[in-house]
């Protein structure tokens, strides 16, 4: 099993932005947008879209894996890249999913690509500062990240580069150490041996927190994110566990009374991992061709 990466460049710029394809070369594409920290190699995909016949496509943000960091980005500039990937694939219409910290980015393209976003998915999604009762039920070192991030992301760097560079040498100790701090729903998920083997070899890849496109993400998330919930018109799905700890359910329950078209899926006794259980709850509604179109599929 392996990806099939490539990249694209901003003509303008000369700006490159990298991808990975996984599952069904010849299925309907959905894009999936990685969470923080995080990369395109997310190869679960690959048995989920051969058995549903979707192909993903997993592009890397600015600051990220084989993408370079981009000063003064925003959330509202990814949906210029997502249209750049899909026409550089030869496709009009797909689908979007975001993963965590990729759920703004599902969210912003569906709101900013309404006439080639056919459906949007926010999974365990991270939600605007604007959110009532803010970082309530978080986790105490989330909420501590959130609060360097939000005043000076370059401290956040500094304090955390010397972890990254532990969790690179010896990141099975940095995933046990994680996994005592998650609730039960989670530790269950992520004991898994396919699971652990995929966290262990993302934090050596990775090296986990002390990242600039880290830090630099969290803190435009923490701040506004230049539109309005309310003017999303592509259909959304929001996808949220009843026991996450690091975006707690209240936050989705409030992103989901603000989108038009939104529809919010709780589902109980999940946790913040809850797309490795319930994937094809997920995905199989995105595996249907959007309405008047024929292939989707180019080899451009």
């Amino acid at each position: 099993m392996s990806e099939r990466s490539g990249t694209v460049s901003d003509p303008q710029t000369g700006r490159t932005i990298a991808y990975a394809e996984w599952g069904d070369p010849t299925g309907t594409t959905v894009m999936f947008f990685h969470g923080n920290p995080g990369d395109r190699s997310f190869p679960h995909l690959e048995l989920w879209g051969r058995e549903l016949g979707i192909r993903f496509v997993c592009p890397e943000r600015p600051g990220f894996g084989e993408s370079p960091f981009q000063k003064r980005r925003r959330i509202l500039d990814w949906p210029a890249d997502v249209t750049r990937i899909a026409d550089h694939l030869g496709v009009h219409r797909f689908g979007v999913a975001g993963v965590s910290a990729g759920g703004p980015y599902a969210l912003a393209c569906a709101h900013s690509l309404p006439e080639r976003v056919a459906h949007a998915s926010s999974i365990s999604g991270v939600m605007p500062p604007g959110a009532p009762r803010g970082t309530e039920g978080m986790r105490r070192e989330a909420r501590m990240s959130v609060a360097i991030a939000r005043r000076a992301w370059p401290l956040l760097v500094l304090m955390t580069r010397p972890l990254g560079a532990a969790v690179r040498k010896n990141p099975d100790r940095f995933f046990d150490r994680s996994l005592r701090s998650m609730p039960e729903p989670d530790r269950m998920v992520a004991s898994r041996d396919d699971v652990r083997a995929w966290f262990v070899d993302r934090a050596r890849q990775t090296g986990g927190p002390g990242s600039k496109g880290s830090a630099y993400e969290l803190s435009i998330q923490t701040k506004s994110w230049g539109f309005a919930f309310e003017d999303i018109a592509a259909p959304v799905s929001i996808w949220h566990g009843a026991e996450d700890s690091l975006v707690p359910l209240h936050a989705a329950e409030w992103g989901a009374s603000k989108i038009p078209s939104a529809v919010l899926h709780v589902v109980e006794g999940a946790g913040h991992l809850l797309l490795f259980d319930r994937w094809r709850d997920i995905f199989e509604p995105m595996a249907t061709p959007p309405e008047g179109t024929k292939s989707e599929v180019s080899n451009g």
